[in-house]
Order: structure tokens, then sequence, then C-alpha cells
């Protein structure tokens, strides 16, 4: 069989205008069998509705604050850098890809732009605005002290969820690296985990097909955790597979 192209969005250096992606991305897609490809910016909406035909699956990577206008919010205190550049590329390559129902799936700036982009809202900063706490009133560490491939708490998941499928567990042990996160669920979206302070840790779209964003990164843990392998090779399976 075929082996699927999986198209990666890249980060941007803000001084340098560098693009850069960290090589963990790219193995977890070649390891559960798929080919990654660098999207590149700079592209107009003709190029970007050429790649969503050709390519089989898109990967809707880490990095830098989506612009808070492109939700229709002022920048608040505590938002950090964003890429104008990126919010342009990517917001193209979005409409064109969810207009061919393409396979998606967001990693922790992934789930949030795919979530603005149909509608929905994020927190600018999580310890200044996000008023959640666990039950004895202590904030959780979205932003973890500890390496990526070590999980630092837990999620709760849907059962009636593709995240379910995919990992066939109630709960998740993830890291952590945010300081964003949704707030307001777009329409026609669906949060399928959150944290034990409430916050959305992972939203869908039912009768999509495969369209799923995670707040955790689970590139960093793939190597040797199950579970995080599991998203990966559900993307790349539906990739195969035209779902």
């Amino acid at each position: 069989m075929r082996k699927p192209w999986i198209g990666v969005t890249l980060s941007e250096e803000e001084s340098s205008k560098n693009m850069f992606l960290r090589a963990n991305y790219a193995t977890s897609i070649w390891d559960a069998g798929g080919i990654p490809v660098i999207l590149p910016y700079y592209g107009q909406q003709e190029d970007y509705d050429r790649l969503a035909q050709e390519l089989d699956g898109f990967l809707f990577s880490g990095g830098v604050d989506v612009q808070p206008f492109l939700f229709g919010e002022e920048t608040l205190a505590g938002c950090g850098s964003a890429s104008a550049n990126r919010d342009r590329m990517e917001g193209m390559l979005y409409r064109a890809v969810y207009a061919r129902k393409k396979p998606i799936l967001g990693i922790c700036r992934g789930i949030q732009a795919m979530n603005i982009f149909q509608g929905g809202t994020i927190w600018q900063d999580i310890p200044k605005y996000f008023p959640g706490r666990l039950s004895d009133g202590s904030a959780l560490a979205h932003e973890q002290p500890s390496d990526g491939d070590v999980p630092s708490h837990t999620v709760e998941i849907e059962p009636d969820s593709l995240l379910y499928r995919l990992v066939g567990k109630d709960c998740l042990r993830v890291n952590s690296f945010h300081h964003q996160a949704v707030k307001d669920a777009a329409p026609g979206t669906k949060v399928s985990a959150r944290s034990k302070d409430g916050m959305v840790e992972a939203l869908e779209i039912p009768d999509y097909g495969f369209w799923l964003g995670v707040q955790w990164h689970p590139e960093y843990m793939a190597k040797t955790n199950e579970d995080a392998a599991r998203l990966f090779r559900g993307l790349v399976e539906a990739a195969s597979h035209g779902i």
C-alpha cells in the first residue's frame, strides 16, 4: 500500500524569519507509516488548494501564539508574539483542507488555531485569565518543569469520541507545555478531553471523519509511549483510507 503524504506546518522565528520544525513531529509520522511533507509559507490560496487536494492528511504543529484579532479580541497582557505569515498561511491551508474533508491532527497551537478557524476562542494567557483550579484550589502546571517525554498531569476522555477509539482509555497521562488553550469551543466541535481543572485538552468534529486537536505534545512521547503513538497512527491510517 502506498504510504500517505502528511503535510506538516512549520514554525517561524520572528527576528530572522527562518522557518523550522522539531524533528520529533516528522519522526512520529515516519514511525506511524506516513511520509511527512513540510509546508512552507508565502503561497497563495490556489497553492494551498492544490496541496490540500494532492496530500493525504495534515498536521498543524505547535508554535507561537495566534494573533487575537483572528478571534475578535484585543491583545491582552500575557499574550505572546505572533507570526502574521503563519496565521495567513495556516488560515488558507485550513480552509482548503476542511473543504476537502482531509484528515487533520492539531497539536498545541494546532488545536487552538483549528478552533479559531472554526469560530472559537482561546485563553490568551492561562495564568492570568483561566479560572479553573483543582479540587483543593491549587493551580495545575500547564507549563511543566520536566522534559517532554515525562507526563505531568492526566486528562479525562469522553467515551463516545474519536480520541477514546484511538487510545481505548478514559484517562491518559500527558505532558504539558502551553500558556494558551481553547476557551470557547467552536460551533460544531466537541470537547473530548479535559484536565482535572476543567481545561479543554482535546477537541474534535464528530461528523468530519478524522478531525482531532490535542493540547499536549504526543510527538515528544511517541517513541516510548503507545498512547501517544496511536494518535499518529490514527492520522496516518485515516489518510491511507481517505477518511
